[in-house]
């Protein structure tokens, strides 16, 4: 009859074997929330451009939300976008602005053109001419999902109400801030992150050039 071996383990090692228990208990929800978070990005990867983006169309920003004319200059300025419609902050009036300024730069080079009120003609809205695209402002939590949320923008087809693209970053915070040493951030970003038209390549990308 062969003899049962029995394998002792000495008093530190179960120590040690005992406290990585702990931890991986402890810190299982983040563990298991953060590689939730990387499916996450190579599942809305795919989500970047649903559609192609027609040049030259009217949008309207952020419909229904009143704004301030300059957050809407930086999406006027684009060479692609006819004009911006939106609700005046002030008077609660819709308006129409249009990019009137020097030849349309690289959109890498609009950041600078925001603030140069002269480049932009703000009329009241003409209701005859139909916005085609919309562009939306978002902040929201992935619901049953820790501590993982999407931010950015979406761009939404007004003729079909479904979003052709997200311009978006989502984020993922490994640990509780309200439970860490000073409040101290552990946010993560997918690598693909595109928040903004302010590139030629995100240009490219969401109209097709």
């Amino acid at each position: 009859m062969k003899k049962l071996k029995v394998i002792l383990f000495s008093k530190p090692v179960l120590i040690i074997g005992a406290c990585l228990l702990v931890v991986a208990i402890i810190f299982f929800d983040n563990i298991k929330g953060y590689y939730r978070f990387k499916e996450l990005c190579e599942t809305e990867k795919t989500k970047q451009v649903i559609n192609k983006v027609e040049p030259n169309m009217a949008w309207i920003y952020n419909e229904g939300i009143p704004t301030a004319p300059s957050s809407v200059f930086k999406l006027a300025a684009s060479p692609h976008v006819k004009f911006v419609r939106f609700l005046d902050y002030d008077d609660k009036q819709l308006y129409d602005i249009t990019y009137i300024g020097p030849e349309k730069p690289p959109r890498s080079e609009v950041i600078g053109y925001s603030h140069h009120k002269e480049f932009y003609a703000i009329k009241s809205a003409d209701l005859t001419q139909k916005t085609v695209y919309a562009w939306k402002n978002i902040n929201e939590e992935f619901p049953n999902e820790l501590r993982t949320g999407r931010s950015g923008n979406q761009i939404i087809d007004m003729r079909t109400n479904k979003i052709v693209a997200n311009l978006t970053v989502i984020g993922y915070s490994l640990f509780d801030r309200n439970h860490t040493l000073l409040d101290a951030p552990s946010g993560n970003t997918c690598d693909w992150a595109t928040t903004y038209l302010g590139s030629d390549a995100n240009v490219n990308l969401i109209f097709g050039e």
